[in-house]
């Protein structure tokens, strides 16, 4: 099974801190009592917007491997010589360089940037970019033909990892999948630290790392999947920890905003008629209720009808948001 690194990259903003307000402990956070708290005690809307980047880990393209400097060029160097992996392109010279290389896409030479560093802090390598976005993008919502659209690409001329454009590549479109990661970095205000699932990562930000079982990052980002634990439950506490602090302790540094009630934490996740999206987490301050999330945060996100940036976004506080 070969590993590519797909990337998607938006900048983010974190929410300020939570103060000047008194928690609404005399009422009863049902259905109707928070409506009237929102009303009375506190409503505010606060958010951070980010960049991030989800990298994935894939199937083997399938095609022949061809011999090394076969028809005098190097495999992974040049359209005419396309490597079929980041794993072929290692096994035949050793290499370890991040940067542009040539591979096989759906039957197709494509640039691709690829991970090659295979020390842990770069999740062991053989990465491939597969898209990113600027701090603030439009064109990364939940509805965007660009998570819709299986055909759709976007400024995939001289693919770089970083976070100053957006693109879109066909790999994301086409290539089976072993697993996916996401780095959510360089917030408008304040810091995110390089932690999560990949600790100390070079990728410079907050990572969640995923089994994508061969499918393509199109199916994974249009199909519901729940990777809460156990898969399916929506409690506070079947989050995984390290998705919003630092590490799996509950005593690490927090990292995104949190209720304590209800949270989902999945890929095409949505919370009633309210927030959805694309990878991220949904939280409710109420237990069990799918129905009126106030918080969430990651990438391809919706409030309602509205599509959001990638980001940190709070509508609804009380003691138990966090």
């Amino acid at each position: 099974m070969e590993r590519f690194f797909a990337a998607l990259s938006w900048p983010f903003s974190l929410p300020k801190p939570f103060s000047g307000y008194a928690p609404a402990r005399a009422f009863r956070l049902t259905s109707s009592s928070k409506r009237f708290t929102r009303n009375r005690i506190k409503r505010a809307t606060q958010a951070s917007i980010f960049s991030a980047i989800v990298l994935a880990m894939v199937m083997n393209f399938g095609a022949p491997q061809i011999p090394a400097n076969a028809n005098n060029c190097q495999i992974g160097s040049s359209s005419t010589c396309p490597a079929t992996s980041p794993q072929e392109i290692f096994n035949l010279y050793g290499t370890t360089t991040n940067g542009v290389y040539w591979l096989r896409v759906n039957g197709v030479a494509r640039e691709a940037y690829v991970v090659m560093n295979t020390s842990a802090s770069w999740g062991s390598g053989y990465w491939i970019l597969l898209m990113k976005g600027v701090r603030g993008s439009s064109n990364f919502g939940y509805s965007s033909s660009l998570f819709t659209s299986n055909t759709s690409v976007l400024n995939e001329s001289s693919p770089a990892l970083n976070f100053t454009s957006d693109a879109k590549y066909h790999a994301y479109n086409s290539t089976s999948l072993s697993q996916m990661l996401a780095v959510i970095a360089s917030p408008a205000s304040g810091s995110i630290s390089n932690q999560g699932d990949i600790a100390n990562n070079s990728f410079g930000g907050h990572t969640w790392l995923e089994s994508a079982g061969s499918s393509t990052a199109f199916s994974r980002l249009t199909t519901s999947t729940s990777l809460n634990s156990p898969s399916g439950a929506i409690t506070f506490g079947s989050v995984p920890v390290q998705k919003y602090r630092h590490s799996s302790s509950t005593g690490s540094t927090q990292t995104f905003s949190y209720q304590t009630g209800t949270g989902i934490y999945g890929q095409n996740q949505s919370c009633g008629t309210g927030y959805k999206a694309r990878w991220g987490i949904l939280w409710n301050n109420e237990t069990s209720n799918t129905g009126s999330c106030d918080a969430y945060v990651g990438i391809g996100g919706a409030s309602g009808s509205s599509d959001l940036s990638p980001r940190d976004h709070v509508t609804y506080l009380d003691e138990l948001t966090f």
